[in-house]
């Protein structure tokens, strides 16, 4: 056997061997990590009285609905625009919305709806039918290019559900638990929704409707890995949280935050970011008083907790947290109206990027191409040589 064979093949074993070990032993532990971003600073305060619902991100952007409505007696209009912040360049636009000839006189436009790749409307369509009293919800895709909004998609099966959570994913919409809205013998009454129903966004098609017990209307649910992650916004703690199966129907403890009776959620703010569901905003009991946590959260695939620091910029006393994000990561938003003892004032908004880093990074496929090439060059030389 050529001895420069047998040496360039087990110089490949051994960089494999070393590459790989090397690998492994240097993984760094997950982490969540939070980094500043752009402030947008002297924007119209009116703003913060006109936005509607949450913000949602696509991109480098961040999208705001803004409504602001003339009431003149009982007559009411409304001016539709969209509030677009980019988040590397720190421009700020206020854009019109146009094809609003898709609207009747009897629809009015209420919250975004974030999808995997854009925006959609929801709309509120209020009727003198009896059986559909309280409204129809009406959905329009928002083309962010020209500001358009399509033909409205009215679903069926949202007529009266004033109280119930929609959300995208994986191109499905969902609508979660809640309240409707019913005419009884003495009234209007909420009345629970014990249902979770999905649609196929192109098809429009109904994929599934799965009954859930009647508690599980007043929480919060959120798609997560083929399950549910459950929460209640501001009235219970952060441990009461639990992974549903909702087509086993069962409930699954998370004792990773079973630590956490002293907390709870700030408003509806978890998100989905890449394998983890992250939780930028928490209150916290301290001192016999709920204040802001200086934590954020992230439950990993095997719902293991990592935990990272909240930054604040200085908003004063007075302020208000939203948050938005998309597979890559999640965009913090601090709200806060600032003014110099003046009738004159602006509003204010600062942003952090909040990013989930894996425990476990995918194995590079050069730590094996390179020592693959010098166990194939041994070869042939072998093979040549004999």
């Amino acid at each position: 056997m050529n001895r420069a064979a047998l040496e360039i093949l087990v110089t490949g074993v051994v960089l494999l061997v070393t590459m790989s070990s090397m690998f492994v032993l240097f993984q760094s532990d997950a982490s969540l990590e939070m980094e500043k971003g752009m402030e947008f600073t002297g924007l119209d305060p009116l703003w913060a009285s006109m936005q509607r619902g949450a913000p949602a991100k696509v991109g480098d952007s961040v999208y705001l609905l803004l409504d602001d409505r003339d009431i003149v007696d009982n007559n009411v209009t409304h001016d539709y625009t969209v509030g677009r912040l980019d988040l590397r360049s720190g421009e700020v636009e206020d854009r019109a919305i146009t094809g609003m000839e898709n609207l009747d006189d009897n629809t009015v436009l209420y919250e975004l709806l974030q999808g995997e790749d854009g925006i959609y409307l929801i709309g509120h369509q209020g009727t003198s039918d009896v059986d559909h009293l309280f409204g129809r919800a009406i959905i329009y895709e928002l083309n962010l290019q020209t500001m358009r909004i399509g033909e409205g998609w009215m679903v069926p099966e949202l007529e009266n559900a004033t109280q119930c959570d929609l959300l995208i994913d994986d191109g499905l919409l969902y609508k979660m638990p809640g309240h409707v809205v019913v005419l009884g013998d003495k009234g209007t009454e909420m009345v629970p929704s014990l249902t979770i129903v999905t649609w196929d966004l192109d098809s429009h098609d109904m994929i599934d409707s799965v009954a859930v017990p009647e508690h599980l209307c007043d929480a919060v649910l959120l798609p997560f890995d083929g399950k549910f992650f459950v929460y209640w916004a501001g009235d219970k703690a952060l441990s009461d949280s639990f992974i549903y199966n909702a087509e086993e129907d069962h409930a699954e403890p998370l004792t990773s935050l079973e630590d956490y009776d002293d907390h709870r959620m700030y408003g509806k703010s978890a998100a989905v970011c890449g394998s983890a569901m992250v939780i930028p905003y928490l209150r916290e009991y301290v001192d016999l008083q709920w204040t802001l946590s200086d934590s954020v959260l992230a439950l990993d695939g095997s719902y293991e907790l990592i935990k990272g620091d909240l930054e604040m910029s200085d908003v004063g006393d007075d302020y208000w947290l939203m948050s938005c994000g998309d597979g890559d990561e999640v965009i913090t938003m601090q709200y806060w109206i600032s003014s110099n003892g003046s009738t004159d004032a602006s509003l204010n908004i600062a942003t952090y990027r909040l990013t989930f880093i894996e425990r476990y990074l995918p194995f590079p496929s050069w730590l094996i191409a390179v020592p693959a090439a010098v166990v194939v060059a041994g070869l042939l030389l072998l093979l040549k040589k004999n």
